[in-house]
């Protein structure tokens, strides 16, 4: 399942900032904040949205968490 750093990744990789991100994606500003603060879990419709507002299909952002997890692991 894609994480809370998978989120922050993918939007700083398109410098884009929370308000850009949210509107991209069309979610809100508060709810990009407590995804990546932590607050709340990303449901199957918001990584749903997050898929298709970088035409990645979620499988991609799952893929890209557990690699940033081994990546992390093996410092």
């Amino acid at each position: 399942m894609m994480n809370k750093e998978t989120v922050k990744m993918l939007r700083l990789s398109h410098g884009l900032n929370r308000t850009d991100f949210a509107e991209k994606v069309g979610i809100s500003r508060q709810l990009v904040v407590s995804i990546e603060d932590g607050h709340r879990r990303i449901t199957p419709r918001t990584a749903r949205l997050i898929s298709q507002a970088f035409a990645l299909t979620e499988e991609d952002l799952t893929t890209i968490a557990v690699l940033k997890e081994k990546l992390k692991g093996a410092e």
